[in-house]
């Protein structure tokens, strides 16, 4: 699970560097759902990319190996958001490690301007 979402990364920031796109925040992370052990708690792994030219790390690491879990993708830079929908979704499919991947839900939005309840002026 920590080598596949570090892969997974590497792949997504492939993607968006080609189409000449800049990352701001990008987190991933993977719950276990099952594993080849039982555990007293659910057991994720993290990885954190806050710039194109940056190295993904991982931030968090599965203790065992899993069998099935569930991957949650918060990607926010600089392009269109259909681009980065695109970009998670093909690089899922080049899958080099053969896991089987289910997409369930997707979002991709552009965040609307910002509008402060209070501003405040220098004098």
């Amino acid at each position: 699970g920590n080598a596949w979402l570090l892969d997974l990364a590497a792949r997504v920031q492939a993607v968006l560097r080609a189409a000449g796109v800049e990352i701001a925040h990008f987190k991933m992370t993977l719950r276990a759902e099952g594993t080849a052990g039982r555990m007293p708690e659910p057991q994720l792994a993290a990885v954190s990319l806050v710039r194109t030219d940056g190295e993904p790390e991982l931030r968090r690491k599965l203790d065992t190996p899993l069998t099935k879990g569930s991957l949650i993708v918060n990607l926010r830079a600089e392009g269109a958001p259909e681009l980065l929908s695109s970009a998670v979704q093909e690089a899922l499919k080049s899958n080099p490690r053969g896991v089987s991947v289910k997409l369930t839900q997707a979002e991709s939005f552009r965040p609307g301007q910002p509008t402060p309840t209070h501003r405040v002026a220098a004098v």
